[in-house]
């Protein structure tokens, strides 16, 4: 329990573990949008549908959205602040 008691780490801990999440909640929705606009252009274009440039398509759009994600969350760490709360005796 010694550890809880370093300022530095409970706020290291709290601004990475919030950063994480929520670039990760943001990404997993990105990624389900990829998903269905992907199957709306093959069940539109039929046959005429091409996998292996789909392929291509999705391996740039992924790399892109992870980037996108990370990078459109990155203001919210360095605005963040430690309190403390002497009533309750927490931080």
């Amino acid at each position: 329990m010694l550890i809880m008691k370093h300022y530095s780490v409970l706020l290291i801990n709290c601004v990475m573990i919030d950063y994480v999440l929520r670039s990760f909640l943001s990404l997993s929705d990105w990624l389900n949008a990829c998903v269905a606009i992907e199957r709306v252009v093959s069940v539109t274009q039929g046959t005429q549908f091409n996998k292996a440039k789909s392929i291509r398509i999705a391996k740039v759009m992924i790399l892109f959205i992870i980037i996108l994600s990370f990078v459109s969350d990155l203001q919210d760490p360095f605005h963040r602040e430690r309190m403390n709360d002497e009533e309750d005796k927490r931080i």
